[in-house]
């Protein structure tokens, strides 16, 4: 058995990008809702199939945020 595991679903993830003096950094937060291009909240498990019904014990997930640094493409500045 392993304490780490990973699920693969329909989970919200929120993008911006900064560009100075060549290089890009994108900043990536998981695990959340957005409307608007903007973070609501905490996504969930809560309806795992999409079929309008909930799971036994719904839970919150914990966001997480984290960065890619690389060289901008010319053609983004």
């Amino acid at each position: 058995m392993t304490d780490e595991f990973y699920f693969v679903g329909d989970t919200g993830v929120h993008y911006t990008t900064e560009i100075e003096n060549g290089v890009a950094t994108t900043t990536f937060t998981g695990f959340v809702t957005t409307e608007n291009g903007q973070i609501t909240g905490a996504d969930n498990f809560s309806d795992p199939f999409d079929m309008g019904v909930d799971v036994a014990v719904p839970y919150d997930f914990i966001p997480h945020t984290w960065t890619h640094t690389y060289e901008a493409p010319d053609a983004w500045f």
